[in-house]
């Protein structure tokens, strides 16, 4: 086919009759395993440029489709929905994610290693269209090649699954891994698509260039004349090396574009974990991650790249970029990322190169090694980072990770050592696990996050019955307890905590968590007009929380 259909959400030309229809989508809620409770449709077309995928599905009670949302990238958790994964380069862990609800409203994501936490800031160009119609909705989605990440083999063989979402009916149902111990992002369970050929990504270069101009004129200074203003620059230059290896160069880079953060109000003794919103840096940044691996047990404890560290000071000023160039994608079967930027000078300051190089390999099925180095410097100071992680998947359920990670900087002399052991379990019926974070004082990664220098140690057992019925789908019983120590061996804090939920077959849920917390200081803490004194410091929580989808 030389030319797809018009995306309008409606399957009316002869193009999609000619392809298969995949029909058989099976429940994982509320019945696993059973065929779903309505029809559901798909078909997959393919031109020179784009992959197109046509859904009809059928309702019996069109009228109660819940199709609430308009925002792009609302995970649109509240509307029915329809979404694929697609594994474009049939490794069995990483895809691309796309999903829509009877308005059209999109979202798209990465899955990175069959991680439960999708990257949902990555945002490409494509297009989708949805029609509510008299025996349910349909729906139109064109993702364009030139997006995707895929061999140069002239037959692709992809990994692909579909997820039906029918809302007032708390229904989801998947053409393939539907077993209630896997999720959606568990890219291993998914099906393969196969019957594509002679594809590439047409759009090997693509230039984001920018310019600015103005004139300012300040009266209140002593040289009120007027000045032009002037700025050229390029955003991003992506140029495809091949189907799966990607680079990227920035030369002058204005970021003025850039949405804003959230705001955030710190009331506690550590730093705050931004997420990255900057184009250049999202593209490709999970090929440059190094992290800790499950149960986290609150924010983000570690990122040993943290890319906003690149052209934004301590206290969140924009820093100049005047040049800087990226390298992410497979090659031979490693998953490579290197990241080189200059930075210009700043308030006196001289300007910084930051280097970052990530490689992982995947072994086994679902498990992977890897190692991580990172150099920062300017002036006559340097940081560098090296490390190494993996993951170990055994018996489906059972997971292995470990990480360690040393840092050198020409400011410290002591020891800056990150290391991390855990181990978890995780099936529908029983989630259980322990983790272990070990921060030195003197670890400082130059281009990284630690939001505190202590000892972690965290433990979990989740236990999830489902007792049948019409009312309750799943009871949970999950007590927690994590505490933080300092290098010597002293309690700093506690939480230990009791969790008891219900799932309703309506989709509400109500949690009653009962906690108790200790925290000693070891020194004074200021808080704006408040100080709070040395010592320890022990307190209860409670709470009841009632979702309602």
């Amino acid at each position: 086919m030389t030319q797809g259909p018009a995306v309008d959400g409606r399957l009316n030309e002869p193009v999609w009759q000619s392809a298969t229809a995949i029909t058989e989508f099976r429940q994982q809620e509320p019945a696993e395993g059973e065929l779903s409770s309505e029809p559901t449709e798909v078909r997959i077309i393919y031109d020179d440029v784009q992959l197109y995928i046509g859904v009809v599905v059928t309702d019996s009670e069109p009228s109660e489709i819940r199709a609430t949302e308009l925002r792009r990238d609302n995970n649109l958790e509240s509307d029915d929905s329809f979404a694929v994964i697609l594994d474009t380069n049939h490794d069995h862990r990483n895809a691309f994610m796309f999903r829509i609800n009877p308005r059209g409203t999109r979202f798209d994501a990465l899955i990175r290693n069959e991680s439960a936490f999708v990257t949902a800031n990555w945002d490409e160009q494509w297009t989708a269209a949805a029609v509510l119609t008299e025996t349910g909705w349909s729906a139109e989605i064109a993702i364009p090649f030139k997006i995707l990440r895929f061999s140069a083999a002239k037959d692709q063989l992809w990994g692909v699954n579909f997820e039906r979402v029918i809302k007032r009916k708390n229904e989801s149902s998947y053409w393939a891994g539907w077993d209630r111990d896997y999720m959606f992002t568990n890219v291993s369970q998914a099906g393969h698509l196969t019957g594509i050929r002679d594809i590439r990504q047409a759009e090997r270069l693509r230039i984001r260039p920018y310019v600015l101009g103005g004139i300012e004129k300040f009266n209140a200074s002593t040289d009120p004349a007027r000045r032009f203003v002037r700025e050229v620059g390029l955003d991003d230059v992506k140029f495809a090396l091949t189907s799966s290896l990607t680079a990227d160069l920035t030369v002058n880079t204005d970021f003025a574009q850039t949405e804003a953060d959230t705001q955030q109000i710190n009331l506690t003794r550590f730093s705050l974990f931004f997420p990255e919103k900057r184009q250049f840096f999202i593209e490709g940044s999970d090929s440059l991650r190094m992290t800790v691996g499950f149960l986290h047990f609150g924010p983000p404890p570690l990122e040993v790249f943290y890319s906003r560290r690149v052209g934004l000071s301590d206290s969140g000023e924009s820093v100049p970029l005047a040049a800087g160039g990226k390298l992410t994608g497979k090659v031979g079967g490693f998953d490579v990322g290197v990241l080189n930027v200059q930075s210009g000078k700043h308030l006196g300051r001289p300007g910084e190169n930051f280097f970052v190089g990530r490689v992982r390999k995947d072994i086994f099925q679902r498990s992977f090694i890897g190692a991580i180095f990172t150099n920062r410097q300017g002036g006559d100071r340097f940081n560098r980072v090296a490390g190494a992680d993996a993951r170990f998947v055994f018996m489906r359920y059972l997971n292995i990770a470990a990480l360690a990670v040393k840092s050198i900087d020409s400011g410290r002399n002591g020891k800056g050592w990150v290391r991390q052991g855990g181990i978890e379990w995780r099936a529908d019926k029983l989630e259980a696990g322990m983790n272990y974070i070990g921060v030195d004082p003197d670890f400082k990664p130059g281009m990284g996050f630690v939001r505190r220098h202590d000892r972690l140690f965290g433990q979990r057992i989740s236990f999830r019955p489902r007792p049948g019925g019409t009312l309750i789908r799943q009871l949970e019983f999950t007590p927690t307890n994590v505490a933080y120590y300092n290098d010597a061996g002293s309690l700093l804090s506690r939480t230990s905590q009791m969790q008891v939920a219900a799932s309703f077959q309506s989709g509400d849920r109500i949690e009653i968590n009962q906690s108790n917390v200790a925290e000693r200081l070891l020194r004074p803490f200021n808080l704006t007009s408040v100080t709070i004194p040395v010592g320890r410091y022990t307190w209860n929580e409670s709470a009841i929380t009632l979702r309602v989808p």
